[in-house]
């Protein structure tokens, strides 16, 4: 019998890869848009389209609060962070804080977006506060060429009023799961096996709202073998 129970519980360790460690982390007290506050790998924001502030700027938006990742009203801004590599078949947790300031419930979205570099896969979590943006559900995940792969949970939405939502985005191997203030919303199972994601990404896919993003975490194992090979990489500490 405990052999049994032993078996099954190294069973459930292979099963479901271990999370790694902190391996990114921002939380923009500072002010700064690119340099995080931690960053093992030497990563940091890249703007990818758009314009951003951190120290309460203003840059078109609704009340914006000096230490928030502020993405103004824009259209497609996007920001992101090349954190890899990983290792392969390992988990990659994404948590982050989440926030409108316009108080309101209509069509727009917001975008996290997990992919790796060299072969051009991607998943993308997309989110709108509107619990019908997707049909039943405010939530969905799609992958790199915009096919639709799963639904949220039906009545799922982001907040419609100006306080702060925890998201967490995780891939394991084979699958990519979405929690909302630590509620289950999507959990998806690809047969064919996902990928290690290297690149994180968050894009305001819709203008007109106010978002501003907070307390962003990577946790992941890195691929210490590939990471050793750019000699640029050197940990960024402050």
């Amino acid at each position: 019998m405990v052999r049994h129970v032993f078996l099954v519980a190294l069973l459930g360790v292979c099963l479901h890869p271990a999370v790694g460690e902190v391996i990114f982390q921002d939380d923009f007290s500072d002010g700064d848009v690119i340099i995080p506050t931690k960053s093992v790998s030497g990563a940091m924001w890249v703007v990818g389209s758009g314009k951003f502030a951190a120290d309460g700027a203003d840059i078109g938006n609704y009340r914006p609060i000096a230490g928030e990742l502020n993405f103004g009203v824009q259209e497609g801004a996007s920001l992101q962070v090349d954190f890899g590599p990983t290792e392969k078949d390992t988990a990659t947790v994404v948590k982050l804080n989440l926030r409108q300031s316009n108080v309101s419930n209509a069509s727009h979205r917001f975008d996290i977006v997990l992919s790796d570099k060299k072969s051009g896969k991607a998943f993308v979590v997309a989110m709108s506060p509107n619990a019908e943006f997707f049909g039943e559900s405010g939530f969905a995940v799609f992958d790199g060429e915009g096919n639709l792969v799963a639904k949220g949970l039906d009545g799922a939405l982001l907040k419609g009023d100006d306080q702060w939502q925890s998201l967490e985005v995780s891939m394991d191997g084979d699958g990519i799961i979405v929690k909302q203030d630590e509620m289950l919303i999507v959990e998806w199972k690809d047969v064919r096996g996902t990928f290690a994601p290297d690149r994180l990404a968050l894009t305001s896919t819709s203008g007109g709202i106010s978002w501003f993003v907070n307390d962003v975490e990577i946790d992941a194992t890195l691929d210490q073998a590939a990471l050793n090979k750019n000699t640029s990489s050197k940990p960024t500490w402050r």
